[in-house]
């Protein structure tokens, strides 16, 4: 019994040793990040491919925009909106700013506008995949599991056993106890550093989608990464171009309908040519504008027309300042009816996403996993003496 316990032991003070090496290194790490302005950013977008893929997580260093050169992968905030994360291809220097357009590697255009900024966040490597572990960590689920183990390991660490401290007040001699205090403190640190999300960059994302039908074909044009995380105080476009293929006339009818829970402010715009840069050459009109739970929400006719014509739906989407902090999803669909079928195309639109990296909730988690075991085996110590 003694050598099982022997064993046991040291496979105890192995563990609480890595566990205090491990959130060790997590400190050091944390120090040197702050040092030298050094932080994480998870990829949701492709636009970046093949050089940093979708789910990548990079680690990026900010600098001045001065010292941005020609190549560099480089993160721009962007008032009101998301950073977009793309490579420079020119840098203009501009007084105590510089002036850079950007492109992704996947994008056959470069970015709509220039960037005139002051700092930058160069991307220094990324590891593929990896923001899936980041945010697999983050779930409830696993953060939940993560406090009951740290609370069993905590409470194993201070149990009172034969042979160790528990100091005896009568006649002044006792047992040693295991020493693990600055380890579970360490450790407490290293829970937070897993649990704490790193900060999504989202570059932009075009998207031109053909749905067909037998008769009908529709054109879906948007930008998932606004649409996904919509800028405050900033019109989303999205367009969608209705056309039929029939052989005989005919009339297509032409709706909109949308679910969820997100206050948008929502403008809806027909021209009978594709919308450029938001604005219609062949004389638009606006057939609806307002909140998306009104009438837009209910489903609402937005034109009707010949087969021999096409016509195309522009949904301006802003989210205002009073719901910025909302986290809600509301999901727009655009259907052609017409020749006895039905073909729709959807566009989504989410809150916006947070950009900091937010280690309340672990911290909290974390002290309530230490709390629960120090509890425990506090409670434990009492009963023994």
């Amino acid at each position: 019994m003694s050598k099982q316990r022997n064993v046991g032991a040291i496979a105890g003070s192995a563990v609480l040793t890595l566990a205090a090496a491990g959130g060790l290194l997590c400190i050091i790490l944390v120090i040197l990040a702050g040092v030298f302005n050094v932080t994480l950013i998870m990829f949701k977008t492709g636009s970046m491919s093949p050089a940093i893929p979708a789910g990548s997580l990079a680690v990026v260093r900010l600098i001045p925009a001065s010292e941005a050169h020609v190549g560099d992968v480089v993160t721009v905030d962007r008032p009101g909106a998301l950073p977009v994360t793309h490579r420079v291809t020119s840098v203009t220097p501009d007084g105590a700013s510089s002036v850079l357009t950007l492109k992704g590697d996947a994008n056959d255009t470069p970015d709509p506008s220039p960037y005139t900024v002051t700092h930058v966040r160069v991307v220094l490597f990324a590891v593929p995949q990896l923001a899936y572990v980041v945010v697999a960590a983050s779930e409830p689920l696993v953060l939940g599991v993560t406090t009951c183990a740290t609370a069993a390991l905590v409470t194993w660490a201070f149990w009172p056993r034969q042979g160790v401290s528990v100091p005896h007040r009568r006649k002044g001699r006792g047992r040693h106890v295991a020493g693990a205090g600055p380890g579970i403190a360490i450790l407490v640190a290293l829970l937070v550093s897993v649990s704490a999300p790193a900060a999504p960059a989202r570059a932009a994302d075009p998207f031109e989608e053909v749905t067909t039908g037998r008769y009908l074909t529709l054109v879906s044009i948007g930008d998932r990464a606004s649409m996904l995380g919509m800028p405050v105080d900033q019109p989303v476009l999205w367009q969608v171009g209705v056309s039929a293929h029939a052989a005989e006339p005919g009339t297509v009818d032409i709706r909109i309908s949308s679910s969820g829970s997100l206050a948008l402010q929502v403008e809806v715009a027909v021209c009978p040519t594709r919308f450029v840069s938001g604005s219609c050459a062949g004389g638009g009109s606006v057939v609806a504008a307002g909140d998306v739970t009104g009438a837009i929400g209910d489903g609402m006719p937005v034109a009707t027309m010949a087969s021999d014509r096409q016509v195309w739906v522009l949904v301006s989407a802003t989210l205002p300042e009073a719901h910025a902090g909302d986290a809600g999803h509301v999901t727009m669909t655009i259907s052609a009816s017409g020749y006895g079928e039905e073909i729709a195309v959807g566009g989504n639109a989410s809150g916006l996403a947070p950009t900091g990296v937010d280690i309340l909730a672990p911290t909290l988690m974390a002290v309530a996993g230490v709390g629960a075991g120090l509890a425990l085996a506090l409670v434990r110590r009492r009963v023994a003496r």
